[in-house]
């Protein structure tokens, strides 16, 4: 495809989207925004999961990164997100098969300070249209300082690996030079925020009743950044009545398209009790939980009709025929109620949900 045919191709697909509004910009802009805040306690998480050959990392310039101290040095802090069920969420990660015979293990660690924290935090925030939020500015800011950011380290074996002093779970090591930071920024497929309510609960409430009220500032986040998405992107149908789709007309090319996929409806979890967080396995658990996806697919020209209008739908077979080779990144979006007293399960250190 010569020059002047890649920019029309690039132009039509843009151009030729249909902008299909359930609600009038108008009428969602006359609405005030709901309040929310960064749950700070939390930090801004960015999950890294590295390749066989950035393991075990050997040489004069290799630094071994601390850990949150949330279980023991050899053990993960969390054990039991099965691989079958985590790609069935929308996660793209290596999948070795049978899938249901594997986990995700995650263990958490301080943000390297040989980084620079912004060269990993802005971009991302940045992909999700993050920083067009209200409080997008403030975001960026807090996410660049990596006092404010923890590493999520992402392991994939089966179940059952018993992790011990002499078997340890992964080091997470990075290199001091100046390229280790953009290769550590090409393994993160999917990163976490936690948001709260911008009041706190008043009087004495009932834990259901209290995990419900901490819902709140992710329900007005979720307003918000739909807002957000049909003030800045071109919104198309899908084959999934369940998420709302949106092209990002500012980084189509002629070879590539993104789609940002947002659910109707966060998750909003009755059994949080079941949910708890590894930084405190009785007191704190997730009670809502936002996944966002930003999915790039190449273009396939000869599929690709110029006056095609509007798109088919996402995930049809045209539209699958039109892009192929979808790379997803995932964006969390959650809420932690936090009780002062212990309200969990026994559990053995080690195997909280996320």
């Amino acid at each position: 495809m010569k020059g002047l045919k890649k920019i029309t191709l690039v132009l039509t697909l843009v151009l030729s989207l249909p902008i299909l509004m359930t609600h009038s910009l108008i009428a969602t802009a006359a609405t005030p925004t709901p309040a929310w805040k960064v749950d700070t306690y939390m930090r801004f998480q960015v999950a890294y999961l590295p390749t066989p050959q950035l393991l075990n990392l050997s040489g004069q310039d290799v630094k071994n990164i601390p850990s949150l101290d949330l279980s023991k040095p050899y053990l993960p802090d969390i054990v039991n997100i099965n691989l079958a069920n985590f790609l069935k969420l929308g996660f793209q990660v290596p999948a070795p098969t049978p899938t249901n015979q594997y986990n995700v293990f995650l263990k958490l660690y301080e943000f390297p300070q040989t980084f620079n924290a912004a060269n990993t935090t802005t971009p991302l925030l940045k992909a999700f249209y993050f920083n067009k939020l209200k409080t997008g500015k403030a975001l960026l800011k807090y996410a660049s300082n990596s006092k404010n950011d923890v590493v999520k380290f992402t392991y994939i074996d089966k179940s059952n690996t018993p992790f011990t002093q002499e078997h340890p779970f992964p080091f997470f090591q990075i290199k001091t030079n100046a390229n280790f930071q953009n290769i550590f920024n090409e393994h993160l497929p999917f990163a976490s925020l936690y948001v709260a309510p911008l009041d706190n609960p008043h009087g004495k409430m009932t834990p259901d009743a209290q995990a419900a009220q901490s819902t709140q500032g992710l329900l007005n986040f979720y307003k918000e950044i739909l807002k957000v998405y049909r003030s800045n992107l071109i919104e198309i149908y899908g084959e999934d009545g369940q998420y709302w789709y949106f092209i990002d007309k500012n980084n189509a090319t002629e070879k590539t398209i993104t789609l940002l996929k947002l659910p109707k409806k966060p998750l909003i979890f009755d059994n949080w009790r079941d949910l708890p967080m590894p930084h405190d396995l009785k007191r704190f658990f997730l009670s809502g939980l936002l996944l966002i996806y930003k999915t790039t697919y190449q273009v396939v020209p000869e599929h690709f009709e110029l006056n095609t209008k509007p798109l088919p739908r996402v995930d049809s077979t045209k539209f699958n025929q039109m892009f192929i080779n979808p790379n997803t990144q995932v964006m969390e979006v959650g809420s932690i109620v936090y009780f002062k007293k212990n309200l969990g399960k026994t559990l053995k250190q080690g195997t909280p949900t996320p």
